[in-house]
């Protein structure tokens, strides 16, 4: 029933896939850690470099008017011989909130250990030189698929219609979009945030999976040395295994074989 059902990947649905640290404070020598980043190692082979500075559009008797802001951030991208793009690395000041996002997000995943090993070290590395408080993570998961068969999305082959996440109105939907977020416990006394958006379209052709899993640690950890970074390992492991949670409660098991997906 899903022969038409085309992971955007080829072997796995995920098209990006982003990790997210929030710092309970704004840098103030934004363009100082610009510099210094530019000469790390890992660095070096992110050929796109650049600051952030927002612009503001400003609606008046005159027409359009654009107001650029100071300089907010900056980011780092990484290309494929081909040119495409594969990681893009970014810390920004949200000064409304007087805090700060660091992330790095790859739009080549591959498999959660080479996630591990290669683009999580890159936000150790960073946190290390930066010396900053952390009071939360986050991962984001966006899997994609493509329907190629003759007839409309098989929505009740796609998606479990036992699963708690579902509602009959939804999966009878001719396009269909879902949004849910919640807020929970885990063990340890740890608190936890999670946003899903499910759509399929029709007229499109298109399936998005959208998951979001945010832990917040009990107190905020101060980054000194790398050993303290990697401890933040811990958490984006305990995310991990909530999306896979998430998605074997989520999809037949049709559509896990298509996927690869192992429990």
């Amino acid at each position: 029933m899903l022969e038409g059902l085309k992971p955007i990947s080829g072997k796995h649905s995920i098209k990006n896939a982003e990790a997210q640290v929030y710092i309970p404070q704004s840098f103030v020598s934004i363009e100082e850690d610009f510099k210094k980043f530019q000469n790390i190692d890992i660095f070096k082979s992110f050929q796109k470099k650049g600051l952030i500075k927002p612009t503001k559009i400003n609606i008046n008797n005159n027409g359009l008017g654009f107001e650029q802001s100071q300089v907010s951030g900056y980011i780092f991208e990484k290309f494929e011989s081909q040119g495409s793009l594969k990681d893009v690395f970014r810390v920004e000041n949200v000064n409304v909130h007087n805090r700060s996002v660091l992330s790095l997000s790859t739009r080549k995943y591959n498999r959660w250990d080479n996630f591990k090993s290669e683009q999580l070290n890159i936000i150790y590395q960073a946190l290390n030189e930066l010396k900053p408080y952390v009071n939360a993570i986050s991962f984001t998961y966006l899997d994609e698929f493509d329907w190629e068969g003759v007839d409309k999305i098989p929505v009740y082959d796609l998606f479990n219609p036992t699963s708690e996440l579902l509602n009959k109105k939804f999966l009878d939907s001719t396009n269909g979009t879902l949004v849910l977020i919640s807020q929970g416990a885990l063990e340890n006394d740890l608190k936890s945030e999670e946003k899903i958006e499910l759509s399929f379209n029709n007229d499109f052709r298109k399936i998005q999976i959208s998951h979001q899993f945010l832990v917040k640690l009990k107190h905020p950890l101060r980054i000194l040395e790398l050993k303290e970074a990697n401890e933040l390992s811990k958490y984006f492991e305990i995310i991990h295994k909530e999306h896979k949670k998430f998605l074997a409660q989520l999809l037949t098991n049709e559509a896990k074989e298509i996927i690869n997906f192992k429990d």
